[in-house]
């Protein structure tokens, strides 16, 4: 098949993905256990099923009035059946399987391009380092014009369907013609490689003693990559350290219990326990085999920090190993493992329930489906992302610390210090706002890549004029319909935004975006004022999490 017509296929099918994409935004669960196809042989006689479904499909298709997609039906009625279970036991088709197995593994196959559409253009937003992109020497700000030679990118074609087709398989060729701003174009022939994501974005000594890990999510290497920021930290001389779990969704449990055993002194702790209906108790412990001594430990979170990220910050606070600063994290105590299907998709189904030390189940409330997706904007709605009063408590179990704080499962890790939510956008206006905001930086970032300031410089002194902040805010103004884009925070907040993109695209680099975005956060500043104050050790004997009469 030719890559025109695996993109020709592939647009097809293309809504579907994408649906099914957006849903398994989060379900990436704290534990996956791969099945092969002997191993599922020997699981799959236990399940007895009189076989209805199978009956009533060969019915339909054979009798029905019209013609049916028997597949179609087939993925509808699994979709249906895994729907009545909980929110993360799915089906994945083959493709999907792949693209989400690739990103728990820390790599993917490509050519090292991150892209934008803006309208009918597809303008490039980073290239990977070492990547065949960067060796061609294509830079941020570039537009894709053409792939292939014949197909033209423009509205006809979305940049997810661009997307399927640059990835393609190792060691395969693409063709790109590219503008470059000014209007020169130029061609590039590429090798599709093995391209890796990295699961920190940005490590950094704050003060001469504390450091600060931004950790993305819990990839299969994140254990390793970790211990190297530490041992780099160290050198710069550590001593305490602010671990980043904002908008991480979690991934693989056995990472963050091998971090977690860095930042435990004890041995034989128990750090987390999973059970279920046909699943043993299985608990971990910590090694006590620490290789680096770390005083204060603070972990950030808030409603993106899920699964692996709950388990890990769970942990510290029912151990009183660490503060939780921030907000109320995602809530998903639910265990999937992973079973391969003969189609190549696989199934992921829940097998059991997490617990943390002191025995809460984090996992929220998902009677009501349509409400558990919609949680994040939900938060904002009912004002708990801005009062610390307005968190709910879905479990009004008291669980106890190691030195007998107060704390609660149920509904996510409730932080030890609350800091309320700075951005000013609810939560179902950002994405609109935040994309058109890079759309705005990516066509306007010729004005910006001139001048010679390092990364440091830019994030110190670098600052939109007033002509450039407003000609941004006139453009949110005109694509995003809400109406408060014209107070001082909020252009304050579009402002800030904006120069971290600037930055990363300048940059080329992610850790840029960070820098400037951790400039005067109230979260970070919360966290490291604690660790320079030395209130940790007083906070962590005697604040409760939440204590409520």
């Amino acid at each position: 098949m030719t890559d025109s017509e695996r993109l020709k296929k592939y647009i097809v099918w293309e809504p579907l993905l994408l649906a099914a994409m957006v849903a398994l935004g989060m379900i990436v669960g704290s534990q996956m256990k791969f099945y092969s196809p002997e191993e599922k042989e020997e699981v799959l006689p236990r399940i007895r099923t009189s076989g209805e479904v199978e009956e009533l499909l060969r019915f339909i298709e054979a009798k029905y009035v019209e013609d049916v997609d028997g597949h179609e039906l087939t993925r509808k009625a699994i979709d249906a059946i895994l729907n009545e279970l909980d929110p993360h036991s799915q089906y994945l088709s083959p493709r999907l399987r792949e693209e989400l197995d690739s990103e728990m593994n820390g790599e993917y196959i490509g050519i090292g391009l991150e892209k934008i559409r803006v309208g009918d253009s597809l303008y490039v937003v980073s290239v990977s380092q070492g990547s065949p992109a960067a060796e061609a020497g294509i830079e941020p700000g570039d537009r894709i014009i053409r792939i292939l030679d014949s197909i033209n990118v423009d509205s006809t074609i979305l940049g997810d369907s661009l997307s399927f087709l640059i990835r393609g398989d190792k060691g395969t060729k693409i063709a790109l013609t590219l503008e470059r701003s000014g209007g020169d174009t130029f061609n590039v022939d590429l090798t599709r490689e093995i391209i890796p994501l990295p699961a920190i974005d940005l490590s950094v000594m704050l003060n001469d003693s504390v450091g600060y890990i931004k950790v993305n999510r819990f990839s299969n290497d994140i254990y390793k990559n970790f211990m190297q920021r530490v041992e780099a930290l160290a050198e710069e001389g550590l001593d305490d350290l602010i671990v980043d779990l904002r908008g991480n969704p979690g991934g693989y449990l056995q990472e963050a219990v091998k971090i977690l055993s860095q930042l435990i002194e004890k041995k034989e702790s128990l750090l987390v326990y999973t059970e279920g209906a046909n699943s043993k108790r299985t608990e971990y412990k910590s090694t006590g085999r620490r290789f680096y001594e770390i005083d204060d430990i603070v972990v950030l979170t808030d409603a993106g920090s899920a699964s692996a990220s709950e388990i890990m910050a769970g942990a510290l606070q029912d151990l009183d190993r660490g503060l939780i600063v921030g907000r109320r994290t995602f809530g998903k105590g639910l265990v999937q493992e992973q079973y391969q299907l003969n189609n190549g998709g696989a199934l992921r189904l829940t097998t059991a329930k997490y617990f943390t030390p002191s025995g809460r189940l984090i996992q929220r409330d998902y009677s009501d489906m349509s409400s558990y997706q919609q949680d994040m904007i939900n938060r904002d709605l009912s004002g708990e992302n801005r009062n610390e009063e307005l968190m709910p408590i879905e479990d009004s179990t008291e669980h106890y610390t190691t030195s007998g704080r107060i704390v609660y499962g149920g509904g996510g890790i409730i932080p030890d210090i609350f800091i309320a939510k700075n951005n000013p956008f609810s939560a179902a206006d950002w994405p609109s706002i935040e994309y058109q905001i890079q759309a705005w930086t990516v066509r306007h970032l010729d004005l910006f890549k001139t001048g010679s300031q390092t990364v440091d410089g830019f994030v110190e002194r670098f600052e939109l004029n007033r002509d450039e902040l407003n000609e941004l805010i006139d453009h949110l103004m005109e694509e995003v319909p809400v109406s408060d884009l014209n107070t001082i925070a909020a252009e304050n907040y579009v402002s800030k935004v904006a120069k971290a993109y600037i930055g990363k695209m300048k940059f080329n680099e992610m850790a840029v975006f960070h820098k400037v975005m951790n400039r005067q956060d109230p979260v970070i500043e919360e966290a490291l004022g604690l660790i320079e104050e030395n209130k940790i050790s007083t906070l962590l004997a005697e604040t409760h999490a939440i204590s409520r009469e």
